[in-house]
């Protein structure tokens, strides 16, 4: 393998290992119970306490993201072509 190539999957690799993951269970339920962290470090923090039931598993970028506006779409004030805020 070429030198440009291993250190192209070393990239890779580190930056996968430092992708944010979110474990959630009883999503929506009183209940609710979310656990974050990398793919690195979610397996012991899982380890430590354990999930028993079904959950959902969400890993990418995105979940670290913190650069965004909050979603408009359930803001009464919110005002666009079709739809007036509140008055």
């Amino acid at each position: 393998m070429k030198s440009h190539l291993r250190s192209g999957c070393v990239c890779a690799l580190m930056c996968a290992i430092a992708c944010s993951v979110a474990v959630v269970a009883q999503a929506s339920w009183p209940e609710e119970r979310i656990v974050r962290g990398t793919l690195a470090d979610i397996g012991a923090k899982i380890a430590d306490d354990p999930i028993e039931r079904t959950a959902l598993i969400l890993v990418g970028r995105a979940l670290a993201a913190d650069d965004f506006r909050e979603s408009a779409l359930y803001d009464a004030d919110y005002r666009r072509r079709f739809r007036g805020g509140a008055a």
